[in-house]
């Protein structure tokens, strides 16, 4: 009983932070696969360089990511995640006194404020908060909320964070 809960527990625990999950079956043979992904960019230091990227620890370095492993018929979640903006020269941030505007987009539309619900396993909105200058660059917040409609997974790719800089 003990290593049963032990194992729920671990399986459970793996599924909230996106882990790969398998059911095995009785011979547990299944395997589950990782992926890896490489990927760079090289810019020219002499001229200024917007960067974005997410704050958190699930996200890559370009991709901000929502997992709602578990969520049951009906119930409603919330994930919030970060991101910083900065621009940069020499790989260095610089201290020029600038501005930016967030904008949240699906298919080139804005959709500051957003509701989707195409997608048969769950319904979910958007929303985008206003960034705040923390130093020398900018901090902001997107919060994602999900709720149940039918078993099955969904994904939804469709919405982009746009980073615009004003006074440069």
């Amino acid at each position: 009983m003990k290593k049963l809960l032990l194992g729920s527990m671990l399986v459970l625990g793996a599924t909230s932070f996106g882990a790969v999950v398998e059911d095995l079956q009785n011979n547990g043979a299944k395997p589950a696969v990782l992926n890896i992904r490489v990927k760079g960019t090289v810019v020219d230091p002499t001229k200024y360089s917007l960067i974005v990227k997410p704050l958190d620890a699930t996200n890559t370095t370009d991709t901000m990511q929502f997992n709602f492993d578990g969520l049951t018929i009906g119930e409603e979640q919330i994930v919030e995640g970060g991101y910083s903006a900065g621009v940069y020269q020499n790989n260095i941030l610089i201290t020029d006194d600038y501005k930016i505007e967030t904008s949240l987009k699906r298919n080139g539309q804005n959709a500051t404020t957003s509701e989707y619900d195409q997608m048969a396993a769950a319904k979910l909105a958007y929303s985008l908060g206003e960034p705040q200058a923390v130093g020398r660059e900018y901090r902001g917040k997107v919060n994602v909320k999900a709720t149940g409609k039918a078993k099955g997974s969904f994904v939804d790719n469709g919405v982009n964070l746009e980073v615009l800089v004003k006074n440069i």
